[in-house]
């Protein structure tokens, strides 16, 4: 579903659990690892909706018949 480069996982959830969503329409919403981004497949397509660096994002929940998600932010405030 996703392209060969996206990494479906959040550190929120260090252990797993909450990086995707489905919404009741079957629009998926994820975060990529790999870049810190959140995108969407709304129809079959991965688009970003949005996310910056030093966040992290995490147990999405989709809004039905929007092109909008809530979700929980966790941000780094330092650097190890």
């Amino acid at each position: 579903m996703t392209t060969p480069d996206v990494n479906v996982r959040s550190s929120v959830n260090e252990y797993g659990g909450g990086a995707y969503a489905v919404s009741a329409e079957g629009r998926v919403i994820f975060t990529n690892a790999v870049d810190g981004r959140i995108y969407h497949i709304p129809d079959g397509v991965q688009k970003v909706m949005g996310g910056t660096d030093n966040c992290r994002y995490a147990d999405f929940s989709p809004l039905s018949a929007a092109q909008a998600a809530l979700c929980p932010l966790r941000r780094k405030l330092y650097s190890a």
